[in-house]
């Protein structure tokens, strides 16, 4: 959804309407029975953050198929959840090479007999026994990190906990997040549910990649809004701009020369520049100023523009 027809201040069915979460942490199986009437319990969250997917669209894994239960089903009373049960049905015929879903084969717009659905079928088994929470199941936790963690591992097998980031800037399917203005950034690819720019959130990291360098988010679950920012001091400018420079920062009102894909600021330094923006040129030896930029990754730092609304040509 565009960030402009988002209206939702952070608030998903599955967290906040189905209760699934308290307090920002997803319900536990051994605390949902103590909890008042309303309260579900999300079944993926028996799976590790790095399995939690059934459904795959070019490089993203997204699990957008639900099993949620009430506590009715934990009460030992007549039917019941049989513990650790649930699972992603992949057999090797629904899965591609790449590990992703083998899906219906399209040509101009017809079948070609081939492939299978987009989505996995998701399981789980039910049981006249009282519910048992056997020693494998363990509360759910996430690890409370900084933001600079992430960019020491690779990807994680337990979800992470970033308390109190701020959304300083966003465009199109991507928004940048920091806890602190002289702490990293970092990007939010596909899944800002709704957050705003200038709201502080605690945000439970589900999954991370790096595309091409670039360090992501790819997967959250957001608290509701604690609170507004002022933003100003998270933006990297003239003075603040150093060298070696970190990626997933945003650049604002800073002033250089446009030659061979690359700015030329006054110090001396460069970088290069990249415009996601289609039939947008600007001449070689202009003078332009950035309004806002988002510092991205591609073999080396670069000047990421997203809007012609976001550089202007001074001269």
């Amino acid at each position: 959804m565009e960030l402009s027809l988002n209206n939702t201040n952070g608030i998903t069915a599955i967290g906040e309407v189905i209760h699934t979460y308290k307090n920002a942490k997803p319900i536990a199986k051994n605390e949902i029975v103590n909890l008042p009437k309303g309260f579900h319990y999300n079944l993926w969250n028996e799976l590790p953050s790095s399995k939690r997917w059934s459904h795959n669209f070019k490089r993203e894994k997204t699990a957008i198929d639900h099993i949620i239960l009430p506590a009715s089903l934990f009460d030992k009373k007549g039917i019941n959840y049989k513990d650790n049960s649930f699972g992603v049905f992949a057999p090797n015929y629904l899965l591609n090479r790449y590990g992703g879903i083998n899906r219906w084969k399209i040509k101009n717009g017809n079948h070609l007999g081939s492939g299978y659905s987009d989505h996995l079928p998701i399981k789980a088994f039910f049981t006249t026994n009282p519910f048992n929470l056997t020693n494998k199941a363990m509360p759910f936790s996430a690890i409370k990190k900084p933001i600079d963690y992430l960019y020491q591992v690779d990807g994680i097998t337990n979800d992470i906990l970033l308390e109190n980031v701020t959304v300083v800037w966003a465009r199109k399917n991507i928004a940048l997040i920091k806890q602190t203005p002289n702490n990293r950034g970092i990007v939010l690819y596909k899944c800002q549910n709704g957050l705003k720019v200038g709201g502080k959130y605690d945000i439970i990291v589900h999954e991370i990649k790096t595309y091409k360098g670039l360090k992501e988010i790819t997967n959250i679950t957001p608290s509701k809004l604690k609170g507004v920012v002022n933003i100003a001091p998270f933006y990297k400018n003239t003075k603040s701009l150093n060298f070696p420079i970190n990626q997933n920062e945003v650049i604002k009102d800073i002033v250089g020369v446009y030659k061979n894909h690359k700015i030329y600021f006054a110090n001396g330094k460069s970088l290069p520049i990249f415009f996601k923006i289609k039939n947008f040129i600007i001449k070689d030896s202009s003078k332009v100023k950035i309004l806002y930029g988002h510092l991205g990754y591609y073999k080396g730092v670069e000047i990421v523009i997203y809007d012609k609304n976001d550089i202007e040509i001074m001269e």
